[in-house]
């Protein structure tokens, strides 16, 4: 079966394509306005509308993908997010079906909130914000007081992703940094569950006046020459876009000097971006850090120094080692203000984490934490024992 969708930036239509569900995969597309566009969609062929739409539904690696798939009534991630219009609470882009005269008035999800009438459930009606939720966790689009809020729940019985969630925050708050989102923890106990299991919320932070562009979007407006690193090419690409450069660089290297005091090991360019005005696509500056739950090595045993020195990250860099290299001031985070690892070890416990763990936590953090020092103080980061001195 084949249908005509309109991609819609709330109410402009800025592309048409065709999909064939047969095939699970668009096989026409021409753009009707170029300029409003997502930034990483060339204006013909379908394969960068199959990649747009790949990047935006949830991933199969969701836990709980087959059921949700199953209620839902969805043979794939992609059929969901279609069945769901392309919705997404992150920015205002949509996709409408050609033959159905519906309008951004009567589908946006900020304005209308039917998709909120149960707290923490798999949703299957049309028109759910869930259905473009990226990650792996567990989570869900809720209402709570009035207020559009992120609930995720982490892996594992003491769901350690959240309590790193509010362990960043609370780094950020002792900064003083106010560009960050703020996660709180809480307890949810659903039907059929013996024990409540930790979860953590935030706000939303965009709106139908304020759209997040993801940092692969702003990465693949422009060809990245081969001798420039991916972090230099997002801060010019952002340059070109309109933005303060100096404003980018300096977020851009707090967000890589708090991900390697943390050991954030999820900072992939789709966990960072920049804030737009959907109506004048007037870029406002860099969205406020988000999502640090694979942080504070999660799934990580104690290691040792040469294995602290080997953190592999997505996206800036092949080890975390070589983002650092990146960082030009590194006084934009003052290791004198980070928690120390006794104040470490205590928060994990008191947020549920058993003592075993937080004890592997803490070793880990107290590495980090010398190796931060280290590199605040003389430029370099040396593991101890194995004598290892990186140069930077």
């Amino acid at each position: 079966m084949k249908r005509e969708y309109v991609l819609q930036h709330k109410d402009r239509p800025v592309a048409e394509l065709t999909y064939d569900f047969d095939f699970n995969a668009a096989t026409s597309f021409k753009a009707l306005d170029e300029k409003r566009l997502p930034l990483s969609l060339p204006p013909h062929g379908a394969r960068g509308i199959n990649d747009w739409i790949e990047n935006r539904s949830i991933p199969t690696t969701r836990k709980g993908f087959r059921e949700l798939m199953a209620k839902a009534g969805a043979a794939s991630a992609r059929e969901y997010l279609l069945f769901n219009l392309g919705l997404s609470l992150t920015d205002c882009y949509w996709l409408r079906p050609k033959d159905e005269p519906l309008t951004w008035g009567g589908v946006n999800l900020f304005a209308n909130r039917e998709w909120s009438d149960s707290l923490v459930r798999a949703r299957g009606g049309r028109s759910t914000p869930d259905a473009s939720l990226s990650g792996d966790q567990e989570k869900y689009w809720i209402v709570c007081g009035g207020e559009i809020c992120l609930m995720k729940f982490g892996d594992g019985a003491d769901g350690q992703q959240c309590v790193n969630e509010a362990f960043a925050s609370l780094v950020h708050s002792r900064q003083g940094f106010a560009n960050f989102v703020q996660y709180g923890l809480t307890a949810v106990r659903r039907e059929g569950e013996p024990i409540s299991r930790t979860a953590c919320t935030c706000p939303l932070f965009t709106s139908e006046n304020r759209e997040l562009i993801s940092a692969y979007e702003v990465y693949a407006s422009r060809k990245k020459p081969n001798d420039t690193s991916v972090h230099e090419h997002f801060i010019s690409a952002c340059a070109a876009l309109g933005m303060d450069q100096k404003e980018i660089r300096s977020q851009l290297e707090y967000q890589t000097l708090t991900d390697f005091a943390l050991t954030n090991t999820d900072r992939h360019l789709n966990n960072f971006g920049v804030l737009r005005d959907p109506d004048t696509l007037e870029y406002i500056g860099p969205a406020p850090i988000f999502d640090t739950g694979n942080s504070m090595s999660y799934n990580l045993p104690a290691l040792d120094d040469r294995a602290i020195l080997k953190i592999k990250t997505p996206a800036l860099g092949a080890t975390e080692a070589a983002c650092l290299k990146r960082v030009k001031d590194a006084s934009r985070v003052d290791a004198a203000k980070l928690p120390t690892p006794e104040d470490t070890r205590e928060f994990y416990i008191e947020n549920g984490v058993s003592e075993e763990r937080a004890a592997a936590i803490t070793v880990n953090y107290k590495k980090k934490l010398k190796l931060f020092k280290d590199f605040i103080r003389t430029g370099s980061i040396q593991g101890a024992a194995g004598g290892i001195n990186h140069r930077l």
